[in-house]
């Protein structure tokens, strides 16, 4: 399977909307501390952060594969 340049800047900016997804629910959790909210803003941060964990193995397989592609 060859890896396009559209796959992989797919692939890059996917990564980039969820670290900013998560810097984003970082700042509301930090603001929640405390609250009734606290919870709820915790559970979207890890589920965020699982994103960025999924995305950032996507990319890496990605990448993988195309240095194993051109040996």
């Amino acid at each position: 399977m060859e890896m396009t340049v559209k796959e992989h800047d797919s692939a890059i900016q996917r990564l980039d909307a969820a670290l900013r997804e998560q810097d984003r629910l970082t700042d509301r959790y930090d603001a929640a501390i405390g609250t009734s909210n606290e919870l709820s803003a915790y559970v979207r941060l890890r589920a965020a952060g699982e994103d960025v964990t999924t995305r950032g193995r996507w990319l890496e397989w990605l990448e993988g594969l195309d240095s194993t592609e051109q040996r």
